[in-house]
C-alpha cells in the first residue's frame, strides 16, 4: 500500500555490559528493560522472572563456554570499569539478585552476550526505544557463516519511507533542518535553524509522535514519525459516531455487577419449537423458562427454573427408553426433572469461585448431587475491563494499534494493517451508518449496504503499489435481507430490529464467478458449479427476525428462526427489575 513518509533511527553504543549497567548512567539490565518496555523474550516478565531467565541461560552457556566460565570472576568483571559498571552491591540491589550464585550467573550471561555477539546487543539511551538481545552464535547455528547485516537508518513519515539522511550518535538521531522543515513547517523548525537537528526533540515540538523499529536480522532500523493529530482527526470524523454510540451503550447498561446496591431481575422465556411435516401435520413443542438473577458487590446469583418436558415427545418412546437405561435412570425420572427443572449458580468475581446445583446432573452422576464448587481464572481483571469499557475511546485505540504494530513489524506493515482495518470498519460502522435525532442515536445497516460492503471486500485488488483498487465492480447478492436498526436514547432506552435471510442462489452464483475468474477457472464449468452449489445450499435456507425494546428496568423481546422445510423456533422474553436482595455467599452455601 502507498504510504506517506517516515523514519528510522539506530544504533547507539553496543553494550559493554548491558545486563549490569547502562553505560555511564549505570542502570542494570532489568531496570532498563522495565523503562523501555522491551519486546521478545522479556515481555510480561517481572524483574525477578528476568533474573531467573538470565540464570537459566547462564547454565547453558557454562556448557558452551567452559573455558570462559572456569576463569570468570563476576565481581572483578564489574570492577574492571568502575565508571561504567555498577558495583556488586548496586547490581545485586537493582537486579533483585538473591544469592551469590545468581549474581555470578547473571553477570556471566551478559559477559557472554557482549563477548560473542556484541553486534546483536544494541544499547539505546532514548527511553522510547527498545533493545532485544538475542542468543550467542553457537546457539544460532544456522547463522554461523552469515556476517552481521549492515545497519540501515531510514526516516519514515506517516508510514512512508523518505530519502532524508539520518545520522546517529550517543543514542540520538539527527536530520537536516531543511528536510524537517518541509514536514513540520517554520513554526516547529524556524528559518533560523540550520544544520543537523535532533529528530525527536523537533518532532515532539510539532506535536507528532516518534517511534522506533529495528530488524535484527536485516539490520533495517527505522525512525518513525506519526502525525497523531491528523490521524485522530480523521478517525474522530469517520468513527466518532460509533465511538459515542458504544460509550453510550456501555454507560446505559451500567456496571450492575460491582454496584454497591444489588439489583434483581426476573426474566421469563417462552419457546415454541415447531417441526414441519406435510404428511403427518406440523408438531409444536412449548417450552418455558424463568430466571431470577441478582447482581451486586461482584457476585452473580442466579436461579433458573424450566419445563422442557414436551421435547421428549419429539423422540420415539422405545429409543428414549433405551437411551435412559444406558444412563442408569428411567424415562419417568427424566420427565420429572425436565418438567420441574431447576439450576442454581453463584459466581464470585472477587475471589474467582463458582458454585452450582443442577439436580439433573445427579441422574447421570451421583457425585454431582447437591452443591458443587470450582475456581476459575481471570476474575481479578474483570473490574479493570469494565472500567476501561466505560472510558472507551475507539479512535485512540485504532491509532495506538497502528503505532504499536509499527514498533514491532515496521512502519509500512503498521500502516497497511491500519488502513485495511479502518477501510473494513468504515464499510460496516462508519459515520454513514449513524443518525442522531432528538437525542436518539440510530445505527442502520441495510441489505444493499451489506451486499455492497461484502462485494467491495471481495473486489478489492492491490495495484502496483499495493493500494486497494476500489473501482466499480459487480455487487453480488449475499443476502435477500440484512436489515439492522438499533436506536439508543440518552437515558438507556433501546429499540432494536433485525431481519436476516441469506441469498443461497446469489452465494452460489458468487462462488461460480469466483471460480471462473480464478487462475484455474474454466468458464464452461462455472455453470455446473453454480447449479451444484445452489442445490447444496438450499438445505440451509433460513430467515431470522428479531426485535427488542425497553430499558434495564423492563424490556421485552422476540425472535423467530424459520428453517425452510424443516421447522421454526419462536422465542419471546420479558425481563423486569424487581427490588434488590443480597446475593448468596458461596462459603455459606457450600458449607
Amino acid at each position: 500500500m502507498k504510504k506517506l513518509l517516515a523514519l528510522a533511527l539506530t544504533l547507539v553504543m553496543t553494550l559493554g555490559l548491558v545486563g549490569p549497567v547502562l553505560a555511564a548512567e549505570k542502570k542494570d539490565a532489568v531496570q532498563l528493560m522495565e523503562e523501555l518496555g522491551v519486546f521478545g523474550e522479556y515481555i510480561d516478565r517481572t524483574p525477578r522472572e528476568q533474573v531467573e531467565y538470565f540464570c537459566e541461560r547462564a547454565q547453558e552457556y557454562k556448557i558452551s563456554y567452559p573455558e570462559d566460565w572456569a576463569g570468570f570472576d563476576a565481581e572483578v568483571y564489574l570492577a574492571s570499569e568502575p565508571d561504567k559498571f555498577l558495583s556488586k552491591e548496586e547490581y545485586i540491589a537493582t537486579a533483585d539478585i538473591r544469592t551469590e550464585e545468581e549474581f555470578a550467573d547473571s553477570v556471566f550471561y551478559w559477559y557472554i552476550v557482549e563477548t560473542y555477539n556484541p553486534d546483536d546487543v544494541v544499547l539505546i539511551t532514548d527511553p522510547d526505544y527498545t533493545f532485544d538481545p538475542i542468543e550467542p552464535l553457537p546457539e544460532r547455528w544456522w547463522m554461523d557463516d552469515v556476517p552481521p547485516a549492515e545497519p540501515t537508518l531510514t526516516l519514515y513519515v506517516n508510514g512512508v519511507a523518505t530519502d532524508v539522511e539520518v545520522t546517529a550518535g550517543e543514542g540520538v538521531t539527527y536530520a537536516d533542518a531543511d528536510a524537517l522543515r518541509q514536514f513540520f513547517g517554520p513554526q516547529a523548525v524556524p528559518e533560523t535553524a540550520i544544520g543537523l537537528l535532533p529528530i525527536r526533540e523537533t518532532v515532539q515540538k510539532a506535536g507528532w509522535d516518534v517511534g522506533w523499529y529495528s530488524n535484527r536480522w536485516s539490520g533495517e532500523q527505522e525512525v518513525q514519525l506519526w502525525d497523531k493529530a491528523a490521524y485522530e482527526s480523521y478517525l474522530a470524523e469517520e468513527f466518532g459516531p460509533l465511538n459515542d454510540f458504544l460509550t453510550k451503550a456501555v454507560k446505559a447498561s451500567g456496571n450492575a455487577l460491582f454496584a454497591e446496591t444489588p439489583t434483581t431481575t426476573h426474566e421469563t422465556v417462552n419457546v415454541e419449537l415447531t417441526r414441519f411435516s406435510t404428511l403427518d401435520g406440523d408438531k409444536t413443542y412449548p417450552l418455558t423458562l424463568e430466571a431470577d438473577m441478582t447482581l451486586g458487590g461482584g457476585i452473580l446469583d442466579m436461579t433458573v427454573t424450566f419445563d422442557v418436558s414436551e421435547l421428549l415427545k419429539a423422540f420415539p418412546a422405545d429409543a428414549l427408553e433405551s437411551v435412559t437405561k444406558l444412563g442408569g435412570f428411567s424415562v419417568t425420572q427424566l420427565r420429572q426433572f425436565l418438567k420441574a427443572g431447576v439450576a442454581e449458580f453463584i459466581i464470585d468475581y472477587n475471589t474467582g469461585d463458582m458454585a452450582y446445583n443442577i439436580p439433573l446432573l445427579a441422574l447421570v452422576d451421583e457425585d454431582l448431587a447437591g452443591w458443587q464448587s470450582e475456581s476459575f481464572s481471570g476474575a481479578d481483571g474483570l473490574t479493570q475491563v469494565l472500567e476501561e469499557m466505560e472510558a472507551l475511546s475507539l479512535t485512540s485505540t485504532l491509532y495506538a494499534q497502528m503505532t504499536s504494530t509499527a514498533s514491532y513489524a515496521g512502519a509500512e506493515y503498521g500502516l497497511d494493517s491500519y488502513e485495511s482495518l479502518t477501510q473494513m470498519l468504515a464499510l460496516f460502522a462508519g459515520k454513514e451508518r449513524f443518525t442522531v435525532h432528538n437525542g436518539k442515536t440510530t445505527y442502520t445497516l441495510t441489505t444493499r449496504a451489506m451486499n455492497e460492503a461484502l462485494s467491495a471486500l471481495i473486489n478489492a485488488e492491490p495495484d502496483e503499489d499495493g493500494e486497494l483498487d476500489r473501482i466499480a465492480r459487480p455487487v453480488y447478492s449475499f443476502f435477500k435481507a440484512f436489515d439492522v436498526t438499533y436506536t439508543l436514547d440518552e437515558v438507556g432506552n433501546v429499540t432494536a430490529d433485525l431481519h436476516i435471510r441469506p441469498d443461497m442462489d446469489g452465494i452460489a452464483s458468487t462462488i461460480a464467478k469466483a471460480y471462473e475468474s480464478s487462475y484455474y477457472g474454466d468458464p464452461s464449468a462455472s455453470g455446473v458449479i453454480e447449479i451444484v452449489m445452489g442445490l447444496a445450499l438450499k438445505g440451509y435456507d433460513m430467515d431470522l427476525t428479531a426485535s427488542s425494546q425497553g430499558s434495564a428496568a423492563r424490556s421485552t423481546g422476540s425472535m423467530e428462526l424459520h428453517w425452510n422445510n424443516v421447522g421454526k423456533l419462536t422465542v419471546r422474553t420479558t425481563a423486569t427489575q424487581t427490588g434488590g436482595k443480597t446475593p448468596r455467599s458461596i462459603d455459606d452455601i457450600v458449607k
